[in-house]
């Protein structure tokens, strides 16, 4: 069903045979970000808001997922009911399907759950079956090896051998029962393979989405691995079920990837660059990231200093011909990042203005506080040049005192592709 606007609504009979908790997934597609939507239940809201993402074109589907809805026995009236539209497309999304599934608990793998910090053999998905262990589109293992489930395993030429999940579609996914020894932050890295550009998974826990989504690159063929990591996951302490799944297929390969293992590591603490803290209000150079490496202190998706300047690590530093001299971040794209630790003097309201150069419009980005977005999504104009400068503004931003860590996230590229140059970020008030 598609041209699908906000109050709009769609009802259905519906009987469900037995009380209980349930997995709900709709599968959506839209062409940009799209609006969110809800689904009632004899006129109770059962789902609360669910937003559809922007799954590259509106033939694109994916599947968003409300988990642990407990519902009643008997038949019962559902209404699917379109809330708001989406800020790019004008319309909520196209809808194909809502599938209901019973939430049944699977038992760890060998009957012992996966101690973390550690690592997470794909193949070793819990015990329980199809619909509660694991979700597989293709009948039988296709692969011929470890296990006599439909999930398809064959052996890895990976280092350490083993084996791994291969003929990976969307919508299919992989139950594991783990224990996490201490809450703290993590990074997570998956092992993967493609022969081309991949497809997008996400990793939940508990039922929440801790690493969104996550591409899987095109590593050179099906048994060439390459680690995909989300750095800086907050984990709680204790038993959990960790779900991976795969929300898109790539155009190319029609799959989404191979997957080896995930890797959970304690994330050490990055040090400030020059060894203080940044004071603010004040000036952050964008190039005086802190020291760590990457996936603690950045993340850059392409290896080396494409700039070649100032400092040797993989983040792009060229020199600035911007006022003042010095030097910017550039070469800057969707997914990286970089950390700055910071102290606040005082606690107070102000304005963070982020001084950024780019030839085209439609990138974005935000600044997080502690991993809390503090600005939201900031748009890059075009400023006429990759060293032509202009300062993009936040006012009214709520900080308190202390010192901080602070992170520049880029969100999106625009028609340049690539987000923008960065000189830095200044705190001016308090206000």
């Amino acid at each position: 069903m598609g041209w699908v606007a906000a109050s709009e609504w769609l009802k259905y009979t519906v009987n469900v045979s037995a009380a209980g908790a349930y997995d709900i997934e709709v599968r959506v597609a839209s062409a940009g970000t799209g609006g969110t939507f809800h689904i009632e239940a004899n006129g109770t809201n059962i789902t609360g808001p669910l937003t559809v993402p922007n799954t590259g074109g509106w033939q694109t589907w994916t599947t968003v997922r409300k988990t642990a809805v407990s519902l009643n026995a008997g038949q019962q009236v559902w209404r699917l009911v379109m809330d708001t539209n989406g800020a790019t497309t004008g319309a909520v999304g196209n809808l194909n399907y809502i599938r209901v599934t019973l939430r049944t608990g699977g038992t760890p793998y060998g009957g012992t759950a996966v101690a973390l910090p550690g690592t997470i053999q794909a193949e070793n998905f819990d015990e329980g079956g199809a619909g509660s262990a694991y979700v597989d589109t293709t009948p039988g293992n296709y692969g011929g090896e470890y296990r006599g489930t439909d999930v398809d395993i064959e052996s890895s030429a990976d280092s350490g051998g083993g084996h791994d999940v291969g003929w990976v579609s969307a919508t299919e996914r992989l139950n594991y029962s783990v224990n996490v020894s201490t809450a703290g932050t993590y990074d997570i890295d998956v092992r993967v393979a493609s022969a081309g550009v991949g497809g997008t998974f996400h990793i939940e826990v508990n039922g929440v989405d801790k690493t969104g989504r996550l591409t899987v690159p095109n590593t050179g063929g099906w048994q060439t691995w390459a680690t995909v990591r989300k750095s800086a996951v907050s984990l709680s302490a204790g038993p959990q079920v960790w779900r991976l799944v795969m929300d898109t297929n790539s155009s190319t390969t029609t799959a989404v990837g191979n997957f080896n293992y995930i890797r959970v590591t304690a994330q050490a603490a990055s040090a400030p660059f020059g060894g203080a803290s940044v004071a603010l209000p004040g000036v952050i150079q964008s190039e005086n990231f802190d020291d760590g490496g990457a996936g603690r202190a950045y993340v850059d998706a392409s290896p080396g200093n494409a700039g070649g300047q100032y400092r040797t690590t993989d983040v792009d530093i060229e020199r600035t011909s911007d006022t003042g001299g010095g030097y910017n971040v550039g070469w800057v794209s969707a997914g990286e990042w970089l950390k700055y630790t910071v102290n606040v003097t005082s606690a107070g309201t102000y304005n963070i203005n982020v001084r950024v150069a780019s030839p085209s419009a439609g990138a974005a980005f935000h600044i997080e506080v502690n991993g809390v977005d503090k600005t939201g999504r900031l748009t890059v104009p075009n400023t006429g040049g990759w060293q032509t400068w202009t300062t993009v503004q936040k006012a009214g931003v709520s900080l308190s005192a202390g010192p901080q860590t602070w992170r520049l996230v880029m969100d999106a590229n625009g028609s340049s592709g690539g987000v923008a140059n960065f000189n830095y970020i200044s705190l001016t008030g308090p206000n």
